[in-house]
């Protein structure tokens, strides 16, 4: 079935040929050249480029043994960045779960790079509401802006009680 002018769903899929395991491969090495993916991000993007599961599954298992695939690693980069922007371990959780990695990385991740955490929640206070005065309204508005970045609620009951 086709559509008006355009090539049809089986047209545009990898011909037969190109349905190998080493045109895998090379799809994957190049999409993983760009920036790193975790294993289900790669999964998928292969099967969206019409390979065969079996197929699939065979690169994405040497991908991971050779390297080119760590979801340990791919967390704890994913980790430092939302850190970077200023967001919390919150965001950076949601963020690695929607991306499929295992809660064992997930955690491992987030205590090696959020042990700083305090100090970048200060620090957003700091720049955001410093020579503001300090009364219930502003302390509302920093409260809801921290948690709006993913920062535990825990953390901000102890932060927004000191002085900014």
């Amino acid at each position: 079935m086709t559509s008006k002018g355009g090539k049809g769903l089986a047209e545009r899929r990898p011909s037969k040929s190109s349905g190998s395991e080493s045109s895998a491969w090379e799809r994957a090495l190049r999409w993983l050249g760009r920036r790193d993916h975790s294993v289900r991000e790669t999964t998928e993007y292969l099967h969206r480029q019409g390979f065969p599961a079996e197929v699939v599954s065979h690169v994405v298992e040497r991908l991971c043994r050779q390297g080119y695939l760590d979801d340990g690693r791919f967390a704890f980069n994913r980790a430092e960045y939302w850190l970077r922007r200023g967001y919390g371990r919150l965001r950076a959780k949601a963020d690695l779960e929607g991306r499929g990695i295992a809660e064992k990385h997930i955690t491992e991740a987030l205590n090696s790079v959020f042990e700083s955490e305090a100090m970048v929640a200060r620090e957003l206070l700091q720049r955001r509401f410093s020579g503001v005065e300090q009364d219930e309204r502003v302390r509302a508005r920093a409260y809801r802006f921290l948690v709006a970045r993913g920062f535990p609620e825990a953390l901000l009951v102890v932060i927004l009680g000191e002085p900014c």
